[in-house]
């Protein structure tokens, strides 16, 4: 069904998919999920999200426009399926996808499906988020779902196809270790 490869970054929040994802492919390459989470600073609909009402994302839903949903910290995110299958008829493409997510599209899509996974330690997570959050409340909750996503690595393991990326390195070294490893998928 998928021509080339889509890529699923999967990892804690804070592990730092986002910024490697940035560095590592190009935006044209993304596969841009929809959220019902209200936009951060410095985001713009249609390039980091398509942000949309509870209603609209509802919508969706029940047109079965999604290939996969989820709901993560209260907010819903969904992939379109007709945004995978364009994006990999053009070539390789990547997500950031929780667990649930991935494995949605695994068992939908099959082995063109590539999970990677950003292994790193709690200390590192709450490190990262001190950084990029100020307000302590969403840090603490944010920080309080890492043993659940940090726990879906003995899954994933069992993937025959799994990257599986020390992010407990510096960020210069995760990106130079994902671009090597994605190397292998032309």
């Amino acid at each position: 069904m998928l021509k080339h490869f889509i890529f699923i970054l999967i990892g804690p929040s804070g592990s730092g998919k986002t910024v490697v994802a940035n560095n590592v492919f190009s935006n044209y390459k993304k596969v841009i999920s929809h959220t019902t989470r209200a936009k951060r600073p410095k985001e713009e609909n249609g390039i980091d999200y398509y942000f949309d009402s509870e209603k609209r994302f509802k919508q969706l839903m029940n047109q079965q426009a999604f290939a996969e949903y989820d709901c993560y910290h209260g907010n819903w995110y969904g992939t379109i399926f007709k945004d995978i299958v364009l994006k990999t008829n053009q070539h390789n493409a990547y997500a950031i996808l929780t667990y649930s997510g991935f494995k949605n599209l695994s068992d939908r899509l099959g082995d063109k499906v590539i999970p990677v996974f950003f292994d790193v330690s709690k200390e590192n997570v709450r490190i990262r988020l001190n950084y990029r959050e100020k307000d302590q409340t969403i840090i603490q909750k944010r920080i309080s779902t890492y043993e659940k996503e940090y726990a879906n690595k003995q899954y994933l393991i069992k993937y025959p196809h799994i990257i599986l990326l020390n992010a407990n390195q510096p960020i210069k070294m995760v990106i130079k270790e994902l671009k090597q490893k994605i190397s292998f998928y032309r």
